[in-house]
């Protein structure tokens, strides 16, 4: 018979491939009355068995499955190329352009993954990235071909409709 801790850890482990088993060890193991568990063990049992319950809420790609790689450089259908930088299912991008009069303008890019979707905000500066940006909206984009591309659209802020599309592909 496994005590509480042990069911726990098992729980807090499976967690990651299997989040309704997860939940169900995790109900398990705050619920176990094991003869001779020390508080401390049964305190620890019942904290990882939360852990592991809000875990099993997630959607599947903030718990850690199937996250896609999504760093590196990417092909701009709007910009030349676009940087991207991933943790967990954070992304943040950056990118320079010259506007139509040769001035540079530089620009980022904040979303959050959820499921096959990227859905974040972008933000432009003239010249360097000081002060509020001059230019700012939202974006969404699909993710495609296994994160090969990203099938994208964006608005500036205050904009009921989306104002154009925007597509990256992986260098």
């Amino acid at each position: 018979m496994h005590n509480s801790l042990q069911i726990a850890i098992l729980a807090a482990s499976l967690a990651v491939f299997s989040p309704s088993h997860a939940s169900d060890m995790a109900k398990d193991a705050a619920g176990a009355k094991d003869a001779g568990a020390t508080k401390e063990a049964t305190d620890t049992a019942k904290d990882m068995a939360k852990d592991a319950t809000a875990t099993a809420k997630e959607p599947a790609s903030t718990a850690g499955a199937n996250l896609v790689d999504l760093n590196g450089n990417w092909t701009s259908t709007e910009f030349n190329t676009v940087t991207l930088k991933q943790t967990g299912n954070k992304i943040v991008g950056e990118y320079v352009y010259e506007e139509e009069g040769g001035e540079e303008q530089v620009g980022e890019y904040a979303a959050e993954l959820k499921g096959d979707m990227l859905i974040g905000t972008w933000s432009e500066w003239s010249g360097k990235k000081e002060g509020n940006p001059e230019h700012a909206g939202v974006v969404e984009w699909k993710i495609i071909d296994n994160g090969k591309a990203l099938m994208g659209k964006w608005r500036s802020d205050g904009e009921k409709e989306w104002e154009g599309d925007w597509n990256f592909t992986k260098q």
